[in-house]
């Protein structure tokens, strides 16, 4: 039997729509089995909290939010008397403060201002700000300010 040429074109336009839909369909399922149900019962990564007297919140994270954002963070270092934390650590407000957020308990951080003297690098140098020792959040702070603010809601 022979086919004349709009008779190949149908079918291979048919064929082709058939094997787009099957390929969509296997990526949507695919996409849909790595996500999180939606709707009230979902968790959200993170919890924001007033601090009462202050501007300044708390935000608490689930693990989930932690993974997510590749959290994390490192001591506060001092040496000869200066405190030093890594520039990734460092927040700068419109205003030209600077902040850094500290671990205040596992999972839960809060934003603390901070002095600098000295950038050196990867390092910088404060004369004001966390106590030697406390862990400050070197990565994802920018991300826990924007669950603090709100920003991106």
């Amino acid at each position: 039997m022979k086919l004349n040429v709009r008779e190949k074109v149908d079918r291979w336009t048919v064929g082709g729509l058939l094997v787009g839909l099957l390929v969509v369909g296997a990526l949507s399922m695919a996409a849909a089995k790595g996500l999180p149900p939606a709707g009230p019962s979902a968790a959200k990564p993170a919890k924001v909290e007033a601090i009462e007297g202050s501007k300044i919140k708390k935000v608490t994270l689930t693990e989930e939010g932690v993974g997510r954002l590749g959290l994390q963070t490192v001591p506060v270092t001092e040496a000869a008397g200066v405190k030093t934390i890594p520039y990734s650590a460092l927040i700068y407000m419109p205003d030209g403060t600077t902040w850094t957020y500290t671990e205040q308990a596992p999972l839960s951080f809060v934003r603390q201002p901070v002095t600098v003297t000295r950038i050196e690098g990867p390092q910088v140098r404060l004369s004001q700000g966390p106590a030697a020792g406390t862990k400050v959040v070197s990565v994802g702070a920018a991300e826990l300010y924007g669950a603090e603010t709100g920003i991106g809601k």
